[in-house]
Order: C-alpha cells, then sequence, then structure tokens
C-alpha cells in the first residue's frame, strides 16, 4: 500500500476518496499501524508534498497522511537522540531501487 501512496498518489487518494467513511478509516488504520516497520513515512509524506496532485486532492492526502507522519517522525527523532546516529530504511530503499 505504500508503495502505491509514494508511485501512484494521484490514483491512491482519488480511489481512497471515493470509498465510504468506514473504508477510509480503515485504511487510515492501516497507515498509521502498519504491518511491518521500516515503511518511510516521512518521506513519502514530503514527497506527496512536492507532488504535482491537484491541489484540493493533496490537501486531502497531506491531512490523511499527518497523523502517521508525526507518529513516524516522533519515533525517528527520539531514536536518533537515543543512538546518537541518522536512521534508515534499508530495506525499502533497496526494493525502490
Amino acid at each position: 500500500m505504500f508503495h502505491l501512496i509514494d508511485e501512484y498518489s494521484k490514483i491512491f487518494f482519488t480511489t481512497l476518496f471515493s470509498l465510504s467513511k468506514e473504508q477510509i478509516s480503515a485504511i487510515a488504520s492501516e497507515v498509521m499501524h502498519p504491518v511491518n516497520d521500516g515503511i518511510p513515512v516521512v518521506s513519502i509524506y514530503n514527497r506527496l508534498k512536492k507532488s504535482k496532485m491537484p491541489d484540493k486532492l493533496k490537501v486531502r492526502a497531506l491531512k490523511f497522511m499527518k497523523p502517521a507522519f508525526e507518529k513516524e517522525r516522533e519515533t525517528i527523532e527520539q531514536w536518533e537522540k537515543l543512538n546518537k546516529k541518522k536512521w534508515s530504511y534499508p530495506a525499502w530503499e533497496k526494493f525502490s531501487k
């Protein structure tokens, strides 16, 4: 799902926002609690901000992703402070290439 959000954001969010509120809520829950770690939510969110989606769709997409972005950003900041090194997503970077 996160690759769809990252690579096909306009299609993903256009489809998402055509679903029922219950379906959107279920997908939002998945975004907040991904099945596995290593999903670069912060990077995806930042790319969404720069995307060329129509403005109205982009605003809705960013609002949808913001809770997951803030949660992930906080996790990264705490981890970097504790470990005194930069956070990375080696599995995602390898898969994305």
